[in-house]
């Protein structure tokens, strides 16, 4: 089939009252795949109920958005709707519609513009909205039932979110060592599958222990699970959703900050080589997202927001080194790193095979941990010197052993700092990004350059460079 030029355009409607939208694709030849009034939940009445305090109406319109964004985005495939192949394409537009309780504050020239960039830099896609009035100004979360949480008001809150990831589990390990606080763990959550696996971990993290915080997680996402109707699989916008539902609980709670927890080569996301451009690689923790959301949500707020990165100069395995990670070792084959997860054509949680698993089992053996991460999780052994690898393992193997080469040819250079930059020019945006923040500048230098030695380090040490080095050598016989 010849390649087709496929420039997708959508415009999307969420209808008052709740919970159903309808999509019209605006690309001539594809008017029968319009539809309307697909239905959908979200249960964010669980911060108010679990917190028996009303959440304020602006936090409710920022759901209400955060939701209809990401819906909008599954409902929006980057290629032709109507064909799953033979299609490229430069971005997507993608306009909303959507009641709100305050259509003036969304679409003043301080928020609605600034809603749109922050979009575009995460998706990289043209977003319009159009806000107007909500007739239930009310809304569902402004619910409260009769129950009592005890809260001890005498230690702040101190809110992060949990994904349940390998990342997210081991900044709860840190985290609840600050016994100061009161900890309030955020999930959302699109399928059983996935919060079965956010509350085993809690369990485990809160055994002996339950005052020392709360988990909460909120469920979002169709009612028809079996629609079959073109989805959009990159799910770029899931950042956006999260950061929203996290500074939500953080806002209500009266705090101001958020923690989230991603190792600095997953939040930096450097792409492998030169064909990834743009969002092939997610930037849902890029410092740069972060930052326009801290100015979306001072705007909702009215106050100054943080969104705090703990982890953002460590690599995975630094991340893990926590004295106490052993401890709670069982709760490592309860999370979830595989690009694929749930995983439900296959055995076992992870496939083994994607870069997100490959970075775990590194990450694991780098900090010592490789007997908590028994192979039997993963559909493919990428470890294993008696199997051979599959041809797609053996790919993603090698994307990461010429990354390695090159990060280390660079850092070994007279200036490493601007051959490392030149060479990845998203660095120099990530720099800028933090300088706003207020880091020194030759700080995130320095902090950068170490953290790419390390990462490079823990990629020469991993047994499944010899495992790839070996497949080379079978290849060539």
């Amino acid at each position: 089939m010849d390649t087709i030029l496929f420039r997708p355009a959508y415009e999307f409607e969420f209808t008052d009252p709740w919970r159903g939208f309808n999509r019209r694709c605006l690309t001539a030849g594809t008017e029968a795949l319009d539809f309307r009034d697909q239905a959908y939940n979200f249960f964010y009445v669980r911060l108010a109920s679990t917190f028996t305090r009303s959440l304020p109406l602006v936090l409710t319109d920022l759901l209400d958005i955060a939701v209809a964004v990401y819906l909008a985005d599954r409902f929006a495939p980057r290629r032709h709707p109507g064909r799953r192949n033979g299609s490229v394409h430069q971005h997507r537009e993608i306009s909303l519609s959507l009641p709100v309780s305050d259509p003036e504050f969304w679409s003043s020239n301080e928020v609605s513009p600034l809603l749109a960039e922050t979009l575009h830099f995460l998706t990289g896609d043209t977003w319009n909205f159009v806000f107007k009035p909500a007739k239930n100004v009310t809304g569902p979360a402004s619910y409260q039932d009769d129950y009592l949480f005890n809260f001890p008001l005498e230690r702040k809150p101190k809110v992060m979110l949990f994904s349940g990831g390998l990342d997210s589990f081991a900044g709860a390990v840190h985290q609840l060592e600050e016994h100061e606080h009161f900890h309030v763990l955020i999930s959302g959550s699109t399928h059983n599958r996935m919060a079965a696996g956010q509350r085993a971990q809690t369990r485990l993290l809160f055994a002996g222990r339950p005052e020392a915080g709360q988990h909460v997680v909120v469920s979002h996402g169709l009612v028809d699970k079996t629609v079959e109707l073109p989805m959009e699989n990159s799910q770029r916008s899931r950042g956006f959703f999260h950061v929203s539902l996290g500074a939500a609980a953080a806002l209500l709670l009266g705090t101001d900050g958020l923690s989230i927890y991603e190792n600095g080569i997953g939040a930096i996301n450097l792409p492998f080589d030169a064909s990834q451009i743009g969002t092939e690689t997610s930037r849902a923790v890029h410092p740069k997202f972060l930052g326009f959301m801290e100015k979306l949500l001072a705007h909702v707020s009215g106050n100054p927001f943080a969104i705090r990165t703990p982890f953002l100069f460590l690599t995975k395995a630094e991340a893990l080194q926590h004295p106490r990670m052993r401890e709670f070792g069982a709760g490592i084959a309860e999370t979830f790193s595989c690009d694929r997860f749930p995983n439900y054509h296959e055995h076992r949680p992870q496939c083994g095979e994607c870069p997100s698993c490959v970075l775990r089992r590194m990450s694991l053996e780098a900090a010592g941990l490789s007997e908590l991460d028994p192979s039997g999780g993963y559909e493919s052994n990428i470890k294993s010197l008696s199997t051979p690898l599959h041809s797609a393992a053996a790919f993603v193997l090698e994307k990461f052993a010429a990354q390695s080469h090159r990060l280390q040819k660079f850092l070994t250079t007279e200036r490493p700092w601007a051959a490392l930059s030149c060479a990845y020019p998203e660095l120099r945006e990530v720099q800028h990004s933090l300088l706003r923040a207020g880091l020194d500048p030759a700080h995130v230098e320095a902090q950068l350059q170490r953290l790419y030695r390390e990462h490079a380090s823990e990629w020469d040490s991993f047994s499944g460079s010899r495992t790839l080095a070996q497949h080379f050598c079978a290849v060539a016989a």
